[in-house]
């Protein structure tokens, strides 16, 4: 009886949770990317969606009243959107867009599984009794600093596609119209902690998002990349006080 509470304990059925999940990302990693670099995303069905897509409003062509505010305080916001492009009609002129699609796709699934990879050690150590351990400290600094590192990597891809998309855009599409067809930084997610201008670089600070430039930063995964680096070393500080109390026994 107590071999089948041991077997099936709440650590090894994590364990094998994140297994499972491992191995599922896995598959679909080689999968997608396979796609990709063998040829067979060149006959995708479907939409691109490119965005975002900024269409800025030719002041002269709408006019704002109201009878209990004056008109000088109202303004009317700019509009953002998406520019979605169907297949296969437009498919060959997409096909620079698949490598930093790819690159993008590469970031964020290998960030899940390195999570996954993680979660799945931790539990087998926690089931073995041996959560402060060397292999468990090094594994917790390594995935953080990875973390870091892809989302970084992330939004570069980003900034890749966002700049070809808006090179296909510019040269390609036309807005006949009152409105100007623009690339501009994404609307804030939640809160924002404002916008400014340093040194003439477009800084934007968001409750989800750093906006540098051109350039999108997802810091979710940056903060949860540091708090497992800041975790190794709490596990590091732990294992010396075991290791001290050991000896002190």
């Amino acid at each position: 009886m107590q071999m089948s509470n041991k077997a099936f304990s709440l650590p090894q059925v994590l364990k094998w949770t994140f297994t499972i999940l491992e191995v599922i990302l896995c598959l679909s990693t080689v999968q997608i990317l396979g796609s990709f670099i063998f040829g067979t995303a060149k006959h995708l069905s479907g939409q691109w969606v490119l965005g975002f897509i900024g269409l800025r409003i030719d002041p002269s062509a709408y006019h704002l009243g109201s009878s209990a505010i004056p008109s000088g305080a109202l303004s009317m916001h700019d509009f953002f959107g998406s520019l979605s492009v169907n297949f296969p009609e437009a498919n060959p002129y997409f096909q620079h867009l698949l490598w930093p699609l790819g690159g993008i796709i590469f970031c964020k699934t290998v960030t899940l599984i390195a999570l996954c990879d993680l979660f799945r050690r931790m539990f087998r150590s926690v089931a073995r009794g041996e959560v402060f351990s060397s292999s468990n400290i090094r594994l917790l600094h390594k995935v953080g600093a990875l973390i870091v590192l892809l989302t970084l990597a992330g939004a570069g891809f980003g900034h890749w596609f966002g700049v070809y998309t808006w090179t296909f855009v510019e040269k390609n599409i036309e807005l006949h119209g009152a409105m100007t067809i623009e690339m501009r930084p994404p609307p804030a997610e939640g809160m924002s902690w404002g916008a400014y201008s340093i040194h003439g670089v477009y800084v934007r600070i968001d409750e989800n998002q750093l906006v540098i430039g051109p350039i999108w930063i997802d810091i979710r995964p940056i903060l949860l990349g540091l708090v497992l680096i800041g975790l190794g070393e709490a596990l590091r500080q732990g294992k010396v006080l075991k290791e001290e109390s050991e000896l002190t026994v």
